[in-house]
């Protein structure tokens, strides 16, 4: 019988009043000094498991404040790791955004060499053309006639078409010329840049995309608010996909989409920009 039983019985027999009990004195000392012995185990016991109890209190205290202070300093370390990241995110944007304008700047570069080289070709179509019996030579100084006749006028239409003629027929290089020719003789006509477009397209047309891409920004330089400058915008866009220049491609279609929202080539710019986003780390389709 353990201890609390042992107790609970005494004490029942020493509290029951109607019951028969008979013992002598030395008994009855010797019970209460029992009573009394267990009674102190008990005290002491519960003082035990009271200062256990306190203990773990105490522990679990602790504990919780520590698991709130390093709770704490893991969000503190979650957060700067998250800044890190956010900025280094922000810096490798910055560079591709970077890496997109020096292309488009040396595509301008580009763009104005060849512009000088197609204005020096336009002018020797003109002599060619222009050059008829009875006028002066270049740089000889005498005349197969005894007079000169002024050049007949140019007709822009027939010139025009022309050139549209040998493009539509695969004659690139010719096409080019009279395109050029056009665009020098009549900058201000409505079809300019559209001369200088289908300049781009012939060389695309060749697998040509870098010289293609060269006509194409001297429609953004030249003729920014042009009926053409959005499919200039694409087609620049689509010449650098082809040359697995993702960098240039992504920037040419994401201003597009800035520039002209409305145009009915925003949408497909659009398909292509997330196309190059989502493959930028495919070799086979970005190299650049």
């Amino acid at each position: 019988m353990g201890i609390g039983a042992r107790l609970s019985v005494l004490l029942a027999i020493l509290s029951c009043p109607g019951c028969f009990w008979v013992t002598t004195k030395h008994e009855g000392d010797e019970l209460r000094a029992e009573v009394q012995k267990i009674r102190q185990r008990l005290s002491k016991q519960e003082e035990s498991l009271g200062g256990k109890v306190r203990r773990l209190d105490e522990s679990l205290e602790e504990a919780t404040k520590l698991l709130g202070r390093n709770s704490a300093d893991l969000g503190t370390e979650v957060e700067k790791l998250s800044a890190e990241l956010a900025k280094s995110t922000g810096q490798v944007e910055g560079f591709r955004r970077d890496i997109g304008a020096v292309r488009i700047e040396n595509a301008q570069l580009r763009s104005d060499l060849e512009a000088r080289l197609a204005a020096l070709e336009a002018r020797v179509l003109m002599l060619e053309k222009d050059l008829r019996p009875g006028t002066v030579a270049p740089g000889t100084g005498t005349s197969t006639t005894t007079g000169t006749q002024p050049p007949p006028a140019m007709d822009k239409d027939a010139l025009f078409n022309g050139a549209y003629q040998k493009l539509q027929a695969g004659e690139n290089e010719g096409a080019r010329r009279e395109f050029r020719l056009f665009a020098q003789k009549f900058p201000q006509d409505d079809r300019a840049d559209n001369a200088i477009f289908f300049i781009g397209e012939s060389f695309a047309r060749e697998k040509s995309y870098k010289k293609a891409i060269i006509e194409f920004q001297r429609i953004l330089d030249a003729f920014p608010n042009g009926d053409v400058a959005d499919d200039a915008f694409f087609a620049a866009g689509h010449a650098a996909m082809e040359m697995k220049s993702c960098f240039e491609a992504q920037a040419y279609l994401s201003e597009l989409g800035k520039r002209y929202p409305t145009s009915p080539l925003a949408k497909t710019a659009k398909q292509k920009l997330d196309f190059l986003r989502k493959n930028a780390k495919n070799k086979d389709l970005c190299q650049l």
